[in-house]
């Protein structure tokens, strides 16, 4: 058994996905991944920066990741036999990341995915457990997850399909466990503990697929968060909850185009520390020294709507428009002592941009991307836009917007308004900390599978 298993599994990992069907039993694996790098300098010499407006959580992507990262998924699926429907998955992925210019060492040392399923365990619902990106919803061309309610948690678990697998819409629900590691106290000055843990639980329930038309359907979410006490650090007892949509519209313009809009409200623990985790953000989160958040009161909102339009072998583009407010709840840093004063209380990041494709033939096309972000950063006084643009000739495995691999040698410009001026580009290198515009140029490879 152990040696079948560890058969499939170096099969699968050499020829990407392999089959094994003795008797009555079958096993199968199934690797995925995804790796990207970049080379390149930024204007006048020096480690390439990325532009990202202060305040906005991601950017337009396109020759402004100077970065290496990379993810392998290995999934083993075993059948006891060929006429069950249940089967057992098991899944591990490991991710990998370095900053260009860093001068950290690449490793695949993360474990980003580790966890089991048992598929129509009771009748046709999947049960799991583990740690896991767990139903993640994003737009590519700026790399931001907006549905992401599980990822880094320290373990999950949950029931999907429970409508059964003859529904198209299905109904799953799961809980989340969180650490916030290494985190002040409030109440130092008072004796109080100086660094500690707290933990927090989230459940999220989803309605998905839910059909309004023949190309249209509806999804639907709520979530809970329970952010437990730390009284030694001065935490304590806090809640949040949260609530959204989404609406997906396949084969609009002609049949060539989909789009996808949705919506989104988080209050208190529910807000979580970035697009990439679903970890919650607590009262000193971002900075030491002052308090950030009063939880009881912070809450944030979301919409946006997303465009894609492929045109057979002639072109494809992206477009994207995104609003975003949080209320952080608290105007005020000085609760810590620490002399700081906010200005206000509340972060607007406004978006709108795309991407463009013109094929010149199936393995070479012209990427463009503009891209505009609108902040209203008032914890630190900043306000102002950022604009992007990025030139690419790309050789492209094949047609279509998602095709890859791709290599591309890029150009890309961005300028921002004065107000934003030392708080854009003073990366690794810092050639743009005293201007308000700058380009950077360099060669990156992107391959997903």
């Amino acid at each position: 058994m152990i040696i079948r298993i560890l058969f499939t599994i170096l099969s699968g990992l050499m020829l990407g996905g392999v089959y094994h069907d003795k008797g009555n039993v079958v096993d199968s694996i199934i690797t995925r991944g995804y790796f990207r790098t970049t080379i390149g300098e930024s204007d006048g010499g020096g480690v390439m920066t990325n532009f990202i407006a202060p305040g906005a959580l991601s950017r337009y992507r396109l020759g402004n990741e100077p970065n290496t990262y990379a993810e392998l998924e290995i999934g083993y699926n075993h059948r006891l036999e060929k006429s069950s429907k249940r089967s057992f998955d098991v899944v591990l992925m490991l991710s990998g990341f370095s900053a260009l210019g860093s001068g950290d060492s690449f490793n695949m040392n993360h474990v980003s995915q580790l966890y089991a399923k048992m598929n129509n365990a009771v009748g046709d619902a999947d049960v799991w457990i583990g740690k896991r990106y767990y139903a993640r919803r994003d737009y590519h061309i700026i790399d931001y997850f907006w549905y992401n309610p599980g990822q880094e948690a320290q373990v999950g678990m949950g029931v999907e399909n429970i409508r059964g697998k003859d529904h198209v819409d299905d109904i799953s629900v799961a809980l989340f466990s969180f650490e916030n590691k290494d985190v002040r106290g409030l109440n130092v000055a008072e004796g109080g503990l100086e660094r500690g843990i707290l933990r927090s639980y989230t459940v999220d329930a989803k309605w998905g697929n839910i059909g309004l038309s023949e190309n249209g359907s509806l999804s639907l979410w709520g979530r809970y968060s329970r952010r437990h006490s730390n009284k030694a650090l001065g935490y304590s007892l806090t809640h949040g909850f949260g609530a959204g949509l989404w609406h997906d519209q396949r084969n609009i313009l002609g049949g060539m185009g989909s789009n996808n809009f949705q919506f989104s409200y988080k209050k208190g623990s529910v807000i979580s520390q970035s697009q990439y985790v679903g970890t919650p953000v607590y009262e000193t989160f971002g900075d030491d020294h002052f308090q950030t958040y009063d939880l009881s009161k912070a809450y944030a909102v979301e919409f946006s709507d997303q465009l894609v339009y492929e045109l057979d072998e002639r072109y494809a583009f992206n477009a994207l428009l995104l609003y975003r407010m949080e209320d952080r709840g608290i105007v005020s840093g000085d609760s810590l002592g620490s002399g700081f004063f906010s200005r206000g209380r509340q972060v607007h990041w406004f978006s709108v941009g795309g991407r463009f494709l013109k094929y010149f033939h199936r393995h070479f096309n012209m990427a463009l991307e503009v891209g505009s972000d609108y902040v209203n950063n008032q914890p630190i006084g900043r306000h102002g836009w950022l604009t992007k643009l990025t030139l690419a000739p790309q050789l492209s495995w094949d047609y279509g917007f998602y095709s890859r691999p791709v290599l591309r040698p890029f150009l890309t410009y961005a300028l921002w308004s004065r107000s934003l001026i030392g708080a854009i580009g003073h990366g690794r290198g810092g050639v743009f900390s005293n201007v308000n515009r700058g380009f950077t140029y360099g060669l990156s490879f992107e391959l997903f599978w």
